[in-house]
């Protein structure tokens, strides 16, 4: 709910005070309201309802007040509200370094032995390595979009890093890690390329769970643009 919240008052706010849409304003919040009518799933759904339920509860009420007035103020007053719980998430999720997966998802906790295989290491010979558990501790990566580096532990007994990504569609990443394959595949079998070494591209897995949410295989050693800026403003 904190990074469903964060985004949704931004696109609003950018809605209402960056392009004067007070119809699209009104549909973004009047949607993120509706997440509030449902029971908590989690200790951190839990923890956000304690913090901001009053508040964005007292919004909403200017909010249909607005809705049968039609008064700017009205429209303001709920602003006010929304601004002061949004500098709040947007507070925590800034400082987050990482997440403990029993406070966020009790039910990736929990769960163990499963029989889906863990991603990208299907195969139709020999045995599948399914999951076995995850990590408790998912670390905060300090970029835009803060995706979470989450840890799957496989029947095999290995552990297998993937970064967990959010608010992205990941379905093109995919398709382009497919068409990367056929490009190396060429290269392989081409008479020009196949015994020069640097001809294959670097690729890693990219699994689409959802529209917005999928999972990317880590590569170790990289670096994000990120840390790339961060590291030269220190080094001036």
């Amino acid at each position: 709910l904190h990074e469903q919240w964060h985004d949704a008052l931004e696109s609003s706010a950018k809605a209402y005070f960056g392009e004067g849409n007070t119809e699209e304003n009104i549909e973004i919040l009047t949607k993120a309201h509706e997440w509030m009518e449902r029971p908590p799933e989690s200790i951190a759904e839990v923890d956000f309802h304690q913090k901001y339920g009053r508040l964005l509860q007292e919004a909403e009420e200017w909010l249909h007040a607005f809705k049968k007035s039609k008064r700017i103020a009205d429209l303001n007053c709920a602003w006010q509200l929304y601004f002061f719980v949004y500098r709040q998430i947007d507070d925590g999720i800034r400082t987050q370094q990482k997440l403990e997966l029993h406070y966020a998802s009790p039910k990736l906790f929990n769960a163990c032995n499963l029989t889906i295989a863990v991603p990208n290491q299907f195969s139709m010979k020999g045995k599948v390595v399914t999951i076995a558990s995850f990590k408790p501790t998912l670390k905060v990566i300090p970029s835009k979009q803060r995706p979470k580096r989450i840890t799957i532990v496989g029947s095999d007994g290995e552990s297998y890093l993937f970064l967990l990504k959010g608010r992205e569609d990941l379905r093109l990443d995919e398709r382009v890690m497919q068409l990367f394959k056929l490009v190396n595949t060429v290269l392989f079998y081409s008479v020009a390329t196949n015994k020069v070494t640097g001809y294959q591209i670097q690729r890693y897995s990219v699994t689409p769970l959802w529209e917005t949410v999928g999972l990317i295989g880590w590569v170790n050693e990289c670096d994000t643009i990120h840390e790339l800026i961060k590291s030269h403003r220190v080094e001036r």
